[in-house]
């Protein structure tokens, strides 16, 4: 197998071992609280590759270290995916009945659309400004969604799912 073709053979694992894991995980806790602590994982995982960028000199441990950082990061997405379908099935059950199945497939379309729109947009961000520029710009996104994922959770629906329960 060649080296480069690893990374998205070990991503599709970890993803596919969320798919296996989730399901169990989200019985013990409520959503939102599961969205906050994946959210704030991600932040720390997005500073602890940017403290491998910048801290560590090129070596098989900083390689390593980048390799495990990274297969936590598709792990942790795939994650994400399933609560954020998991939060749009709970979305649309709250509709009207004969629009339910609308609902989610519209929910689901927007959800893949920006995904794709994001791919796209960031290969060329990357190409025009440089790899150091766009990671920072992407740090701070994913910072920027876990705060959000956090004040949704304190004001939004998802609020009384959260009462008396640690955080």
């Amino acid at each position: 197998m060649h080296r480069k073709s690893r990374t998205p053979v070990c991503s599709l694992a970890a993803v596919v071992q969320y798919c296996v894991i989730g399901p169990f995980e989200h019985h013990k806790s409520p959503i939102g609280l599961l969205m906050r602590r994946v959210f704030m994982m991600r932040t720390i995982g997005m500073i602890f590759q940017s403290s491998l960028l910048v801290v560590l000199e090129p070596s098989p441990l900083m390689k390593g270290m980048a390799v495990l950082s990274m297969s936590l990061q598709h792990f942790i997405a795939g994650l994400i995916t399933t609560l954020t379908f998991t939060t749009m099935m709970n979305c649309t059950q709250r509709a009207e009945e004969s629009i339910q199945a609308t609902h989610y497939s519209f929910l689901a379309t927007l959800e893949v659309l920006g995904k794709l729109s994001f791919s796209a947009l960031a290969g060329g961000m990357v190409d025009t400004v440089g790899f150091p520029i766009a990671f920072i710009l992407f740090l701070f996104l994913t910072s920027s969604s876990a705060l959000h994922v956090w004040r949704a959770t304190e004001t939004g629906v998802l609020k009384e799912q959260l009462k008396g329960q640690p955080l």
